[in-house]
């Protein structure tokens, strides 16, 4: 057996999964813009970013076995295309052009 394979497979997923964590986390941390409510606003978004991941994860194995892992596959993909296709939609909107911080020079007398 090829355990080889099966490493870099796992060490591509942890790292991209990790990826995507701190990028969702910098981009909620961006939308909570209230400094008197950042904390509720970040755990209500991560709240509801989870839900997704709580919720529509518990059939993936029954869908799994069902499909088979190729089918499977190819069906995950899919269902990610709505996601790029807004997250494309929002960069051409500028959308997260507007969530830069501004940056503010002071100048010493």
């Amino acid at each position: 057996m090829n355990y080889g394979a099966l490493v870099v497979t796992i060490l591509a997923e942890n790292f991209t999964g990790a990826i995507g964590t701190v990028f969702i986390v910098a981009y909620l941390s961006a939308l909570c813009q209230s400094p008197l409510h950042t904390a509720t606003q970040f755990a209500l978004l991560t709240a509801v970013a989870a839900m997704g991941r709580i919720y529509l994860t518990a059939g993936t194995g029954y869908l799994a076995e069902a499909t088979g892992w190729l089918w499977f596959f190819g069906i995950s993909a899919l269902v990610a295309v709505p996601s790029m296709l807004l997250l494309w939609w929002l960069q051409v909107r500028g959308h997260f052009r507007q969530l830069a911080p501004t940056t503010v020079s002071v100048v010493d007398d």
